[in-house]
């Protein structure tokens, strides 16, 4: 059965294709969606395919040829918008965007109750339509590298598990984020803030946050009560302190610290007995020889408690004060 959906795939991607020679040189009547009465007519006959690759969708504008479709896949098109009729496609599970000139998603987007994941890649979208909170099964929404500079309000209206909006140009994120408390994985990388709320301590089911490359200082103090968490990436920003509260977060595994401002590393982190790996170098925690000071590092990290710690002994003289 998939072998037979992959040609009818093949047998679609060809028919949606601005040109082939097998019918250029044909006149046909033509609509002003870009499909035209012969391509119609091939979409209505296939009417077993389930899943859709495009990879060039100039002339694909009209959806409603196919209520069985649960999946497509758009890559490296010139697609700028999507037809309000891709709200038919009642019984679509997945979406999935990248390289696109998408600026932002049709209202009727919200009749997908099915839809359960929302991936849009280095595209150009600005925001998402209010509807998008009436999708009850939708469990992740990925919009990395776009040109966000909010996380769409929408979302906070969401049972959202997963939420991606690493390399946008969001610069601030407010206590509405304390909503997706359904929340199991956060990635804020690649983006401008400077601060968190202190409503991210909402989340009582992260797992995994995912923050560096940002402009952070200091971090809320309720991030410690989140005793779910087993990964926190926080290298790459301007962190000079963690609290010894690190310590509550007994589940942790992976914590990554390097190129910050930090001058200690906290006891507390002796807690963490599942603390797999640390990662360190490019702080300050070394002498003006570029060497990292050893009387500044907790006596369980250099006991071998911790079997990867890297950047312990990182010489990096480039960065020393």
């Amino acid at each position: 059965m998939r072998a037979i959906q992959s040609i009818f795939i093949f047998v679609v991607c060809l028919f949606v294709s601005p040109c082939n020679d097998m019918f250029c040189n044909s006149p046909v009547d033509s609509n002003d969606d870009g499909f035209d009465d012969r391509d119609m007519k091939v979409m209505q006959e296939i009417i077993n395919i389930n899943k859709l690759n495009v990879s060039d969708a100039s002339t694909l504008g009209r959806w409603d040829w196919n209520k069985r479709l649960y999946e497509f896949n758009f890559a490296d098109t010139n697609l700028k918008k999507l037809p309000e009729s891709i709200g038919t496609l009642g019984k679509l599970e997945r979406i999935y965007i990248v390289k696109s000139g998408l600026t932002y998603l049709p209202e009727s987007i919200g009749n997908l109750t099915n839809l359960t994941e929302i991936t849009i890649l280095y595209s150009k979208l600005e925001t998402l339509p209010n509807s998008i909170s009436r999708l009850k099964n939708l469990k992740s929404i990925d919009l990395s590298f776009n040109r966000l500079t909010e996380i769409p309000s929408p979302i906070f209206n969401t049972t959202i598990g997963g939420l991606n909006v690493s390399g946008n140009n969001i610069t601030n994120i407010g206590s509405d984020l304390g909503k997706l408390s359904l929340l199991g994985s956060l990635n804020l990388s690649y983006n401008k803030l400077t601060t968190l709320p202190e409503e991210i301590g909402n989340l009582q089911k992260l797992d995994h946050i995912y923050i560096y490359n940002n402009n952070l200082v200091s971090l809320p103090n309720s991030l410690w009560n989140i005793k779910s968490l087993t990964f926190l990436r926080l290298d790459s920003n301007a962190i000079d302190n963690i609290s010894e509260r690190i310590g509550e977060l007994t589940n942790l595994d992976g914590l990554l610290l390097e190129h910050n401002n930090l001058k200690t590393i906290p006891d507390g982190v002796g807690n963490l007995k599942k603390l797999f790996r640390i990662t360190l170098a490019g702080n300050y925690l070394y002498c003006n020889n570029g060497v990292i000071d050893t009387l500044l590092i907790p006596i369980f990290l250099k006991d071998g408690s911790i079997p990867i710690v890297d950047g312990l002994y990182d010489q990096r003289s480039q960065l020393s004060p």
